[in-house]
């Protein structure tokens, strides 16, 4: 797999997940989480997407994936 490709989904990650942290505390002030029709439509399909090639990635990007799966799983409601 190329390295190119995983970074730039890992950055697509990056800003699904952040967009998703904005959104949510716009719409819902008093929970502070995941919009989630953000996280079903991007966040969810790239983390699936990435999960069946991980094996393939090298380890800093390994660690760098685990951090942003690890970031998902604390904003989830």
């Amino acid at each position: 797999m190329e390295d190119r490709f995983i970074s730039t989904k890992l950055k697509e990650l990056e800003q699904a997940i952040e967009e998703a942290k904005r959104s949510g505390t716009v719409y819902r002030p008093e929970h502070k989480g995941f919009d989630m029709a953000i996280y079903s439509a991007q966040i969810e399909p790239l983390i699936k997407e990435l999960s069946l090639i991980e094996r393939e990635m090298p380890q800093q990007q390994k660690q760098r994936f685990a951090s942003l799966k690890e970031q998902v799983k604390r904003e989830l409601p």
